[in-house]
């Protein structure tokens, strides 16, 4: 068992016992590779590949779902299937499913929604609970119908969704002594990649396979997908069933300056694993902490850092900007869309996608273009009582404004109102106008959805600025990038797992933003701190941590997840 730090080289290591036993004399096809991304899987197999030659292409490697798939496929009768063609659901198929399953059942507007049970069963069987039983306490009798009708329409079909595969895997090996036997022998080398990451189905499996030999690779302090039903105690349970394992701590680091490393070690100091990391590398790096006065500002700053940067030439590909969630994004990506500077997001929505964003800017499109039909249709359904069939009549009338039903009436007042205004005062109205409907839409976090708003305004308020210059910004998404391939990232945390940059910005490290405010279990919150201590480590040599001290109208402190010493520069 490998306790590989962050940035300490897990996955040469785990490639180095693979070449190793190839160089020895084992057949690749004795050698089952488990590992949780696709992609994981495929860099694992080239570097082997690489180094070991192509008989290494013989290895059977990738995810818990894609290796129980191939063998499910390759033996369904002897998993319990009667169909000899098997279709695989994706999730948004198998919420059409759960659907179906309600119309079946003659449910119609009854809560659960078929969406939420999808999400919440899937939780369930991934944690190994019983289903039927939890449903019934928590929901009703139309919940566990609906639990039925959706098993039998996969049944007929022949049909498995996401997590049947590994619970047809587990099942089989668990009742199934030949099976489980076959595939001992079939599989005598077994690596387990991201071990921290495993559910409690993944390590039944891995338990029931009890191959002659086994490398298990993780890191509990990486462990942050919880809501994926990960339990990184099962790293924990490992060591205590198997006391005779080998255990080897990796903690060189070969990514990170030691003042960064100082960072992410104070952040996981009273872990139940925690690991000291040393940098193997001599050259300095730079922590800066930054209080700024408001959201804006931070991202204002960091956005003129990013400017300055790629003017003196680095790189934007060396640059990151990360955040617990991808809302604190959002006032960067208004500041990068009018500087025309290339970025990618990875997580969450973009700025683009986000609710009010879309809800504020139909208004303008009809100021731009009155037949804007899916401009008409979203500005409308936002007033009470008025629903799409009804908004859509009015699309199709000769005086749209005028048919528009009920409440909605007022966007055909607005649209004309704001015609005869100049830019910055009709952005202003239209947002004054807005908060009413927010708080009717978005009663949990209007504010929060509010102030994006107001950002919005202040951006193209500038003179010089044309209607046309915002739709462009928020619609066409249009950017003058001769190198798309060199951009700026912006990701969530739990996106930018596993990957590095030279120069890395954590925004909203706030004490109402880091932890995530609905955290409160002791479980919650240490996961919200391996969420920290992961940011931290993807920076190479420069590391930027700041928060704004106003979020939401109240005032906040830094994350406490920091050291009390830390000194902040407040701008």
């Amino acid at each position: 068992m490998a306790h590989a730090g962050a940035g300490t080289g897990k996955t040469a290591a785990s490639v180095g016992w693979v070449c190793g036993l190839l160089q020895d004399g084992v057949a690749p096809e004795k050698i089952l590779m488990l590992t949780f991304t696709r992609k994981a899987a495929l860099e694992m197999t080239a570097r082997a590949v690489a180094r070991a030659g192509g008989h290494a292409k013989k290895i059977t490697g990738g995810t818990y779902h894609a290796v129980a798939s191939q063998l499910i496929r390759a033996d369904s009768s002897g998993f319990g299937i009667s169909h000899s063609k098997i279709s695989l659901l994706d999730d948004n198929d198998a919420r059409d499913l759960w659907k179906s399953a309600a119309r079946v059942c003659g449910i119609h507007g009854a809560e659960p929604a078929p969406s939420t049970l999808a999400a919440f069963v899937s939780s369930l069987r991934n944690r190994d609970q019983n289903v039927k039983m939890v449903l019934q306490k928590e929901f009703s009798e139309n919940a566990v119908s609906m639990f039925d009708a959706y098993e039998a329409i996969k049944r007929k079909g022949g049909l498995l969704d996401y997590d049947d595969l590994l619970l047809l895997w587990r099942q089989r090996l668990s009742t199934d002594p030949s099976y489980r036997e076959e595939l001992r022998n079939r599989f005598k080398y077994i690596l387990v990649d991201e071990m921290q990451d495993n559910n409690v189905l993944q390590y039944d499996i891995v338990s029931h396979l009890n191959p002659e030999h086994l490398l298990v690779v993780g890191d509990i302090n990486q462990s942050i997908y919880g809501f994926r039903a990960a339990q990184p105690a099962l790293m924990v349970r490992f060591r205590q069933e198997n006391p005779d394992a080998n255990v080897v701590q990796l903690d060189i680091n070969y990514r990170s300056a030691q003042a960064i490393l100082d960072v992410a070690n104070y952040v996981i100091k009273d872990s139940e694993s925690p690991i000291t990391l040393k940098s193997c590398s001599s050259r300095s790096g730079v922590v800066r902490h930054i209080c700024f006065s408001t959201a804006a500002a931070e991202a204002q700053s960091v956005f003129e850092d990013i400017r300055s940067l790629r003017t003196s030439g680095t790189p934007l590909s060396d640059i990151a900007v990360l955040a617990r969630g991808s809302r604190a994004l959002l006032l960067l990506e208004m500041e990068l869309r009018k500087g025309r500077i290339a970025y990618r997001k990875y997580g969450g929505q973009s700025i683009s996608d986000a609710a009010e964003v879309k809800d504020f800017v139909s208004f303008l499109r009809l100021v731009h273009n009155i037949k804007d039909r899916p401009a008409l249709i979203r500005a409308a359904t936002l007033f009470s009582g008025v629903g799409e069939i009804g908004a859509e009549r009015a699309a199709d009338a000769n005086d749209i404004l005028a048919a528009l039903p009920g409440q909605s009436k007022q966007v055909g007042e607005w649209v004309r109102y704001m015609a005869g205004l100049e830019l910055p005062c009709a952005l202003e109205f239209l947002q004054k106008q807005m908060l009413p409907l927010f708080k009717r839409n978005y009663p949990d976090n209007y504010a929060e959805r509010m102030a994006t708003i107001s950002n919005l305004v202040r951006e193209f308020s500038e003179p010089g600025v044309s209607l046309t210059d915002v739709l462009d910004a928020f619609i066409t998404e249009r950017f003058d990038s001769e190198h798309p391939e060199n951009t700026l990232t912006l990701s969530t945390i739990h996106s930018a797992k596993g990957l590095e940059w030279t120069r890395v910005y954590l925004i909203g490290c706030g004490s109402m933003q880091i932890p995530h405010p609905r955290a409160m279990t002791r479980d919650e919150l240490s996961e919200e701190k391996r969420l920290l201590y992961v940011a931290v480590t993807r920076a190479k040599s420069h590391l930027t941590i700041s928060f704004p001290s106003i979020y939401n109208k109240s005032t906040q402190k830094a994350c406490g997840f920091l050291p009390d010493t830390t000194k902040w520069l407040s701008v």
